[in-house]
């Protein structure tokens, strides 16, 4: 047999239960973030690097990106897209190991670049800063290293657009 205090103390489990699935569902927002953002780097980034240059970065779950900046096309050499891998390696901490082709107005390979980076991710999991180096090596052999230089990333929000 239940005692008289059974279905109160049912009744008082009911709603601590209710408020911690509350608790759990409203807790990204009242801390102003989505879940795990502020742990990852997965998604769709402004890169402003700190020459004026933009990037647009792309961070793919299975540990790939992709990475794009102003200008490529019109340098001399050519560049193409980076392309590479990225993980994380504590705490709101990341690396990447790009790569990209470059090439003379012939279509000959001029050289490639390989642009490592440490990304560190804001709490607030929607932006980040990072420091650069990329390291260029010539079709001849000839090796030359640039940086490191830093920048600052933004996550791309998706907003509903306007009618």
């Amino acid at each position: 047999m239940q005692g008289p205090n059974f279905g109160r103390a049912f009744i008082v489990i009911c709603r601590l239960m209710c408020v911690l699935v509350w608790l759990v569902l409203a807790a990204p927002v009242v801390l102003g973030g989505e879940p795990g953002k502020a742990n990852d780097l997965t998604g769709v980034w402004t890169q402003t690097i700190s020459n004026g240059n933009l990037w647009l970065a792309t961070f793919h779950a299975d540990g790939t990106a992709l990475v794009d900046q102003q200008g490529n096309v019109v340098f001399d050499p050519v560049q193409s897209a980076q392309q590479g891998l990225w993980k994380k390696v504590s705490a709101r901490t990341f690396i990447s190991s790009l790569l990209l082709l470059e090439y003379n107005k012939d279509a000959s390979l001029y050289g490639t670049v390989k642009v490592q980076t440490l990304y560190t991710l804001y709490p607030s999991g929607d932006q980040y800063d990072c420091n650069i180096v990329a390291t260029e090596t010539l079709a001849n052999g000839q090796v030359n290293v640039f940086g490191p230089f830093q920048a600052h990333g933004v996550r791309l929000t998706l907003e509903p657009p306007p009618l």
